[in-house]
């Protein structure tokens, strides 16, 4: 987002900008297979003016003449386990604005697992976000033979105590066809972010049903885009 023509997600306001995006990134290659051992990355915004449209009528312009300084990190010491972490800081304020950490693990049988916690705390002026949120995630995608596998995903509160998203399943897979059935459950939320003390904040449940036939579509087709949403690195069976 620090290179964008807009700091806008619409179109209604028009930006007024005159900036300077500065991005740096390193990388360790293994020379013998070309595997990215280490990546960093850090970026950051000048502003020569202060920004004076904003999405409220009479907010005050904005003065500060830098941005917040962003910055990722991923490790990845073998073939099948990395560790990636993101941390988004705000040098005016002195405060950690968003940060991530994760860790996934790939081995060669086509199992995929997966741990997380992510971090983000409100941001003055912004709508979207009115509390902090601080959630542990995990994922996985578990083969238990050539035709057999169970796979499930959650995102959990660890300030309100309790699972805001989660969903497991069990597939079915032959030379011809492919079976899956899901359970999800989530909270029913018009925003972006979900305010789990509002009363009126429902939590909904639904099952799903797949069946592809290979090399000639199928139904059912969203529950693979939950998959690829909610357990990160999976890929379909061939």
């Amino acid at each position: 987002q620090l290179f964008r023509e807009t700091r806008f997600s619409g179109h209604d306001r028009i930006d007024d900008s005159n900036q300077l995006s500065v991005g740096l990134t390193t990388r360790f290659i293994d020379t013998e297979t070309g595997r990215n051992l280490l990546t960093a990355s850090a970026g950051q915004i000048y502003y020569f003016e202060n920004r004076k449209v904003r999405l409220g009528r009479n907010a005050l312009p904005q003065e500060d003449a830098s941005s917040e300084l962003a910055g990722n990190l991923s490790f990845q010491p073998t073939r099948t386990f990395g560790l990636q972490s993101s941390l988004v800081w705000d040098p005016n304020e002195d405060n950690v604005n968003s940060g991530y950490i994760g860790a996934h693990y790939k081995p060669d049988n086509g199992s995929v697992f997966n741990l997380g916690y992510n971090y983000r705390r409100p941001v003055p002026g912004s709508f979207a976000l009115a509390t902090r949120t601080e959630e542990a995630s995990a994922s996985s995608y578990l083969p238990l033979n050539t035709r057999w596998a169970l796979f499930g995903a959650i995102s959990y509160s660890l300030e309100n105590d309790l699972s805001i998203e989660d969903m497991f399943g069990v597939e079915y897979d032959s030379c011809c066809w492919t079976m899956r059935l899901l359970q999800l459950r989530y909270y029913n939320n018009e925003s972006t972010f979900i305010n789990l003390n509002d009363p009126d904040l429902e939590r909904e449940t639904t099952i799903q049903f797949q069946f592809l036939l290979k090399g000639m579509g199928g139904f059912g087709n969203r529950i693979t885009n939950i998959m690829q949403d909610m357990i990160r690195g999976y890929r379909a069976r061939e």
